[in-house]
């Protein structure tokens, strides 16, 4: 079984060949949004289609429905906090709560 860290020098060319530029690190308090999550996974289904083995793919398509996972989560925190507000009258702006 291929190690997926072999394939590291082709996952960075097909992000930089996807126009990832920016620098994938954060500050610990900035949360990404439904569109970065969702980025991840399709980044994720391309690797994937160039996997070296069956369970290469099968662990990199994981990790793209964990990124699925996630944006639905985050869209869900999003909506319960814009119900939250809308009853409390909260309208102090939030940010990065939106895609």
């Amino acid at each position: 079984m291929n190690c997926i860290l072999s394939s590291v020098p082709s996952a960075i060319t097909l992000k930089r060949r996807l126009g990832r530029s920016r620098s994938p690190f954060r500050q610990p308090s900035q949360m990404k949004t439904v569109e970065e999550f969702l980025r991840h996974a399709e980044e994720c289904r391309v690797l994937a289609s160039h996997a070296r083995s069956p369970d290469e793919r099968t662990m990199i398509l994981n990790m793209a429905a964990t990124w699925e996972e996630l944006a639905r989560s985050r869209e869900a925190m999003i909506k319960a906090s814009e119900a939250i507000d809308a009853v409390t009258g909260n309208t102090t702006d939030k940010p990065e709560l939106t895609e």
